[in-house]
Order: C-alpha cells, then sequence, then structure tokens
C-alpha cells in the first residue's frame, strides 16, 4: 500500500469530486448558438482525456442528446467518443434530455429514458444513476420511473421545504406505489458547489485571466465540508466540479493532489456518480423516508411561474403528446398486428422531436422569443409525422375492415377508439356529398349500426360537416356505421336510439343532469339536478398585474384585480348551435385592461385597452360534462388572466392528475421561514383538478391548462385555472415573490402572448370524490376525441370480419393504458399499464388475437417475470 493510500485510509471523510458540465441545450442563447460552444467543450474534453490521464472521469450531464448534437458536426469522432464511454471515463445517460417533470406526461418521461437508454448502450455504458440536477421540482412517482430502469438513485437540487433539514443529505424517497430509491440531495451548492475549484472568477469555457489559486480551492473545500456535514449521514461528501456550460477543468488533478496535502479530515478523489452511489450504499446508513413529490423551495428556488409563462407552449406540447401517445402510436400498432410495417423510425423521430422540447428552459418557456419559436417548430414536426401514420394506419385498417350494408348506397362511417374503455361521445365527420338545404330540410341521412338502429344527426353550418352520437365504440378499437340518404318512408320504419333531451333559450341550455344559465355579466349560474346544488358565478374572469418574469408570478404592493363580475362590463349570448345531440351557447365580452405595469412598475397603466373575449359553452343531451372553449384577443402587457369556478364546497385539499398519480394538496401553505422562495399557492396539474367535501364535487378538466390554485373562501373553495400570464422578461430582480435573478435579465416581448389565445376546459359536476365519479373517462374523452372515417362498401378480412371490435381490451376502466406499442428491441407487443385509483387493483387484458405468450416486463423492456 502507497504513502497515498495510507493517506487516504487515516482520513475521517472522503470526498467526491465530479467533473461534468451542465447543458442547457437552449436558454438565453438558441441552440445553434450552444451547440458551437458544445463542439468547443468535447473537443477540449477529448484532447484533455488524451493528454492528461489522471483527469480520469467526466459526466456528460445526464444527456445522451449532446452526443447526437456534436456528431452532427464531427461524426469522425464517434469511435473516440465510445472508447472513452467503454473505458467507464465519459458518462452519458440515463436521459435523452434532463425533461422538466410537471409538464410533460409520464409516458414522455418514460421515452426519455427509453431512447437515453438506447443511444447509450450503443456507446457502450448507461450511467445507471438518476441524475437530474436542475428540474423546478420533483414527480411522485419519479422513484418508480427510475426503479423500472434499474436505476435505484436519484441526485437533485431541488424540490424539498422543511423536511430537509431533518431528511439531510441522502434519504429513501419512496413512490405512492411503494418504489424506494436512494435520493441524495445536492444540498449546498447544488450542482456547482466546486465549479471552477481554483479560481475566483472564470467564464463558461472554464478561461480565467487570474493563475491557479490553490489557496482559494482549500478555501472552498474546508467551507464545503462543514456545510456538508450538518446533513451527511456518511462519510461519503459531493464536490461537483461543473455547472451551466462550463467546459472541463483541466488544472483537476492538481487541485486533487493540493488539496490532500492540506485537508486535515478529508481525502478527495476524482469520481463519478455511479462510484458515489455504491460507496454510500455500502455505508448502509440508517436514512429516514419520504413519500410524494416535491414542490418546496427551503434549499433552492423553484420557480413556480413555468407552469404558465408562454400558455401556448402548453397547449402545443399537450397536442403533440396526445397525437402521438393516444392515437398515431396505438393505430400504427392496430396496423402492426395486421400485417403492416411498423413505423418505428419515423414514430422514434417524432418521438425525440417532442422530447427535445421537454428541457425546463425549453417547455417552460424561460428563454428567449428565438428559443420558443425553435420549440413550436419542433413540436409541429413531431405533430406533422404523428397525422401522417395516423392516415396510413387508418387507411391500411379500413381496407381490412367489413364495411359491407345491405343497401349498397349506404356510406360507411368507421369510428376509432384509442382509449381503454367503451365510449359513446360526439363525433364530427365530412359529408361526401352536401346535402342540399341541410339545415332547413335536415335529416338528410340517417346513422344506422349492423343492428339496425339508427342514430339522430346534426347538421353544422353549411351542411358539409355533421355531428353523430357514436354509441358504444369498443375499448381500443372501431366500429362500422352507415350513413343512409333518409326518406320519409325509411324515416318512419326507422327506430332511433334516443339520444337524451335537451332545452335552449337565449341564454340557457338544460338537460337531465343540470341547467346553465348564462348572467348579464357573463358568468354561470348552473343547477346540478344530480346532486340538488346550485353553482353560482361560474366562468368569472379575474385579471391581476403581473410585475414578475417568466419563471415567477409576482404582484405588486398596490395590487388592482379586475373581475368580469364588475359594473363596468357586460356580456351578449345567443345559442350558436342547437340540434337533438347538443347546443352551443355563445357569451361575448369586452375586458377593459390596463395597458400594462408603469415605467416604475409600480402600479398598472392608467389606460385601458379592449381585450375581448368570447366563450363557446356546449352541452350534450346525455352527458354531465360542460365544455368550454374560450377564446381572448389580449392587447394588454404585464398580467395574469384566470377563469374562476366558485363552489360552496368545504374542503382542504385538492386532487389533482400528476404523472401516473392523482396528487393530493392541501390548500394551507407552509410558513416558508426561511425559505430561498416563498410556497406559491399555484399547482401544477395534468388533465383535471378535483375538490370534494365527500358528498359532491367538481372537477376542472383542462387541455394544455397546467397551472390551477386552489382558493379557501369564507364558505367554501374557488378553483382558479390560469389561462394567460403575460410578461416581458426573462428574468428580473426587483419584484415580491422571489430575490435575484433566475437568470439573464433579457426583453422577452412574445411572452406577452398579444394577439389572438385559445383555451379549452370542461365543467363536470359530480357525486363524491374524483375517484367515486371516476372523473378520469370524462376528462380523457374530452381530451382524446374518436376519429370517424367515411369510406366505400367492401369486405374484411379481420377476424370474423366483424362490424366492431377491440384490438386490446382492460378490465376493470381504473386500470389505464399508457402505451401500446411494437417492442423497441424485437416484435413484441408492449402494453403498458397503470391504476390510477387509490386501491390495489387485479386487472385482465384481453387481445383479439390468440396471445402465445405473455410477460412481466421492465420499463426498459426487460423481463422480469411470466404472466
Amino acid at each position: 500500500m502507497g504513502n497515498s493510500e495510507v493517506n487516504r485510509d487515516s482520513k475521517k471523510y472522503e470526498i467526491h469530486l465530479v467533473s461534468h458540465t451542465h447543458w442547457d441545450r437552449e436558454w438565453y442563447g438558441t441552440f445553434q448558438e450552444f451547440r458551437i460552444r458544445l463542439v468547443q467543450l468535447i473537443d477540449k474534453l477529448l484532447s484533455i482525456f488524451e493528454t492528461i490521464p489522471d483527469y480520469k472521469y467526466f459526466v456528460l450531464d445526464g444527456q445522451t442528446v449532446v452526443l447526437e448534437d456534436y456528431l452532427e458536426i464531427r461524426p469522425e469522432k464517434r469511435n473516440e467518443l465510445e472508447k472513452y464511454v467503454r473505458e467507464g471515463r465519459l458518462f452519458v445517460g440515463p436521459w435523452y434530455i434532463l425533461p422538466d417533470e410537471f409538464l410533460v406526461s409520464g409516458e414522455s418521461t418514460i421515452r426519455n429514458l427509453l431512447i437515453g437508454h438506447k443511444i447509450a448502450e450503443k456507446f457502450g455504458h448507461v450511467m445507471k444513476a438518476g441524475y437530474i440536477p436542475d428540474p423546478f421540482g420533483h414527480i411522485s412517482q419519479l422513484p418508480q420511473i427510475l426503479s423500472g430502469f434499474g436505476i435505484d438513485s436519484v441526485i437533485f437540487s431541488r424540490g424539498l421545504g422543511d423536511e430537509g433539514e431533518k431528511l439531510g443529505q441522502e434519504f429513501m424517497w419512496e413512490s405512492p406505489d411503494g418504489s424506494k430509491i436512494l435520493a441524495l440531495h445536492q444540498i449546498i451548492g447544488a450542482y456547482g458547489n466546486a465549479a471552477g475549484l481554483g479560481y475566483t472568477d472564470w467564464d463558461a469555457t472554464g478561461n480565467t485571466q487570474k493563475p491557479l489559486d490553490l489557496e482559494n480551492a482549500l478555501e472552498r473545500a474546508n467551507s464545503n465540508i462543514k456545510k456538508m456535514l450538518k446533513y451527511s449521514h456518511t462519510k461519503y461528501l459531493l464536490f461537483n466540479n461543473g455547472v451551466d456550460h462550463l467546459e472541463p477543468q483541466p488544472e483537476i488533478p492538481q487541485v486533487i493532489n493540493y488539496l490532500n496535502e492540506k485537508l486535515s479530515d478529508a481525502y478527495v478523489i476524482h469520481s463519478h456518480y455511479e462510484n458515489l452511489i455504491e460507496k454510500i450504499k455500502s455505508a448502509n446508513p440508517e436514512l429516514q423516508k419520504y413519500n410524494g413529490e416535491l414542490r418546496g423551495a427551503r434549499f433552492a428556488p423553484l420557480l413556480p411561474g413555468v407552469l404558465s409563462a408562454r400558455m401556448y407552449l402548453k397547449q402545443a406540447n399537450e397536442r403533440a403528446q396526445t397525437v402521438i401517445e393516444k392515437f398515431a402510436e396505438p393505430l400504427s400498432t392496430f396496423a402492426f398486428l395486421e400485417g403492416n410495417k411498423y413505423p418505428d423510425v419515423f414514430l422514434e423521430q417524432a418521438w425525440k422531436y417532442l422530447i427535445q422540447c421537454h428541457p425546463h428552459d425549453s417547455i417552460c418557456g424561460c428563454s428567449i422569443d428565438e428559443v420558443h419559436q425553435d420549440v413550436m417548430r419542433r413540436l409541429s414536426w413531431s405533430q406533422e409525422i404523428s397525422n401522417v401514420l395516423i392516415n396510413q394506419s387508418i387507411e391500411y385498417l379500413i381496407q381490412r375492415i367489413n364495411t359491407e350494408s345491405s343497401n349498397k348506397k349506404a356510406i360507411p362511417l368507421i369510428v376509432f377508439n384509442t382509449l381503454g374503455w367503451s365510449r359513446s361521445e360526439v363525433v364530427d365527420i365530412d359529408l361526401v356529398s352536401k346535402p342540399q338545404q341541410a339545415e332547413k330540410h335536415a335529416p338528410k341521412y340517417v346513422l344506422k349500426d349492423e343492428n339496425g338502429r339508427s342514430y339522430e344527426i346534426q347538421y353544422k353550418r353549411g351542411g358539409e360537416r355533421v355531428s353523430v352520437m357514436a354509441k358504444d365504440i369498443p375499448p381500443c378499437g372501431y366500429k362500422v356505421f352507415h350513413l343512409v340518404a333518409a326518406t320519409a318512408t325509411a324515416t318512419a320504419k326507422s327506430k332511433t336510439v334516443a339520444t337524451g333531451n335537451i332545452k335552449t333559450g337565449k341564454n340557457y341550455i338544460e338537460n337531465r343532469y343540470l341547467r346553465l344559465e348564462v348572467n348579464s355579466k357573463g358568468s354561470l349560474t348552473i343547477m346540478d339536478k344530480i346532486n340538488n346544488a346550485v353553482y353560482k358565478n361560474f366562468l368569472l374572469f379575474e385579471d391581476t398585474e403581473d410585475a414578475g418574469d417568466e419563471y415567477n408570478y409576482s404582484p405588486i404592493k398596490k395590487s388592482l384585480t379586475i373581475l368580469s363580475l364588475s359594473g363596468k362590463f357586460s356580456a351578449r349570448t345567443s345559442i350558436v348551435e342547437k340540434g337533438p345531440i347538443y347546443a352551443v351557447l355563445k357569451v361575448y365580452m369586452k375586458l377593459k385592461l390596463p395597458e400594462g405595469l408603469t415605467e416604475s412598475r409600480k402600479s398598472r397603466s392608467r389606460k385601458l385597452v379592449e381585450c375581448p373575449v368570447e366563450t363557446d359553452i356546449k352541452v350534450y343531451a346525455d352527458s354531465p360534462r360542460i365544455d368550454i372553449e374560450t377564446t381572448v384577443e389580449n392587447n394588454a402587457r404585464d398580467h395574469r388572466l384566470r377563469v374562476l369556478f366558485p363552489t360552496d364546497i368545504v374542503t382542504d385539499c385538492s386532487h389533482a392528475e400528476g404523472q401516473f398519480d392523482v396528487v393530493k394538496r392541501l390548500i394551507d401553505l407552509p410558513e416558508g421561514k426561511n425559505w430561498s422562495e416563498q410556497p406559491c399557492p399555484t399547482n401544477p396539474q395534468q388533465s383535471f383538478v378535483s375538490i370534494s367535501d365527500g358528498g359532491r364535487g367538481i372537477t376542472i378538466i383542462n387541455q394544455g391548462l397546467p397551472e390551477y390554485e386552489v382558493i379557501k373562501e369564507k364558505n367554501g373553495s374557488t378553483i382558479a385555472l390560469t389561462l394567460l400570464r403575460c410578461v416581458g422578461w426573462l428574468s428580473r430582480d426587483d419584484f415580491m415573490t422571489r430575490k435575484g435573478n433566475a437568470g439573464p435579465s433579457l426583453p422577452t416581448q412574445e411572452a406577452q402572448c398579444i394577439g389572438l389565445n385559445r383555451f379549452n376546459y370542461s365543467i363536470v359536476l359530480h357525486s363524491g370524490s374524483w375517484e367515486d365519479a371516476k372523473v378520469w373517462k370524462h376528462s380523457y374523452n374530452f381530451n382524446t376525441h374518436l376519429i370517424g372515417i367515411t369510406s366505400d362498401q367492401h369486405k374484411g378480412t379481420l377476424p370474423l370480419a366483424l362490424p366492431e371490435m377491440s384490438f386490446v381490451n382492460v378490465e376493470p376502466d381504473n386500470l389505464l393504458i399508457s402505451a401500446v406499442k411494437k417492442a423497441e428491441r424485437t416484435d413484441d407487443l408492449i402494453i403498458r399499464l397503470w391504476n390510477i385509483s387509490s386501491f390495489e387493483t387485479t386487472g385482465k387484458v384481453k387481445l383479439y388475437k390468440n396471445i402465445k405468450q405473455a410477460k412481466s416486463v421492465n420499463l426498459n423492456e426487460e423481463e422480469i417475470s411470466g404472466v
């Protein structure tokens, strides 16, 4: 044993110095601007590896997209990169990109890791450490997701509140399903506590005008050790030698040697995260357990305003996610099961374009305008690919479906349902030919099923597009109807299946579930007939100033809130569509809002601008769901616009859909004493938020509107859904809700969201809780429409040539399908399920074909056991 090893064994503490860079792919600069620096960084790293053998390791930020970005410019360097990955000097993966976790779907997070693993495997090694240093909080199910890839650790910086003082630097983090992983909180200095070690200042390339100061390195090391020992449960301490866009520091071996000479109780090694995690686990410390999401800001700012910055991004992302997850992939899979070539390369490219929009600087809307123009472009590319695959798969399937009818003039209508339960929903279709004077002489067609039952049709204006109530569409399947030209004789002989009863007046719509009435100020009074309850002033618009930035909402001291109920506003109403299936009531008003903040930013402008607001309220004949589309022509700046739903429901919590979880959140906030940022009342959601007093409840469903707040009132609770948060700066340091900058102070005029903005959301009044009412079915039905396609008549080759069929059938309905796809590495079928309920469930999966073998696999599609 050498002297250095004797010296090491005599020390109390072992410092693992991990050299890395944190690579924001786009932020205050565009992707192309930052990629030039990335290429220069990796070029420098490869040179260091070649010329400085004692520079042992480098972590490439847990991402693999940077490898693709680099090799597009330096394709000749691939073998060299692979060499260092296989040698265990360069660590890549497990992610494709480092995501924001709250603003993307759970399935997107799985695909992110799946693609990251595939790429890293080809380079020779996947870093099996859950390195995710900088997202703005962490979802409750991250331990289960990481565990599904054989990763039993997470290394993070943000999200702990007061509990962090007791949990310390290392703790066991548990998901709602019981999955546990070792959590390592970068509690002191986050992921940059040893960046530029030995220098008092440096630029992002690591260049400095000052010589290496080893005494400064020693001083910083001692300071870090002293602070970290307060929280550490083992002798192993983490020094992160890197930060945003920082190039590798070639002097690190010299710095380490000096520290080992001077530190009295600690020994420093050049290390990597996998090594550190194994050392901590081998110490077998007694660690506390934490269960749930990480949304606190005791040690690092959470920056919660990113949930609503540039809302158009969130909406576009939700559309792109839905199109690939709920349509393109399952339909391509059904076609694959029938012999079509699986479009794996195109689906992966669509996934990559989508996931490249999921880093926190991208999807969160907290970058410069040019970056978010690129984000919207990639989202559009993803959706374009998905749409082509949808059309091709449907065309392939339709040719194999029997569409024949005894009436040879009947037009087949095939309705596809890609969700996991039978559905009866409205389908809008384009007619093959336009009926003459359709509105005056409807019905011109009758919709019939295979049993001869007729269903009513509702013509839209012009008659070229119609709505039909498609009844009982099988799960993950299809059903064939026929459009038959209506004659007086045929109509008299047909027995029409009732769709319910709907009544309308100038300012009201009524069905068997509810009566909805619009008052003179544009808000709604809704009578819940089932629960004998009345809700007043729903659809109330609230506008406040926003003196914050892309990261944080902030009011001003003399805050001015404007409500659409105030005396200066009035609304016009009219029924714009009505028929046997649904009715639409339009509400039109002009909000007069301050033009923006004054130059001092201490008050709202006295100058007012008109912001026209149109809201279409759709009520169906046979559904309790109220679908709403609000269009706002925003001409104001520096403000936040929300829609409020006041209720008399008394509760202390909300339940919101998250990623593979429905998260219970208390309404009352922690005190936030000594927090880096004050606790924020707004919270994230996926597709719904719900409140209940046990007897009855209300659920608000959304399409791509991820921010909500539940406000305690004197006699109830109000749900606030954010529509717009309009700001003009990437970051500022002069407002109330956060101290200091979160990024560079750069103007971002497109974050003001000037112009036309459209928002879709829905109201469901129900008995009991969200779980009692199975509100997820309303939510997913609202966000995932049925697809109706007209065709010609032809014979089919599908099994039994049935007029309706399920490709995949899952029971019970609280088991949700997250993915139906071909496996990444084989031709096996992958069906991913998750249980949305709070109780353990045993389920059944049925395929339309015989199953040769079924097996349980992890999220990396590796076999766990037979089924």
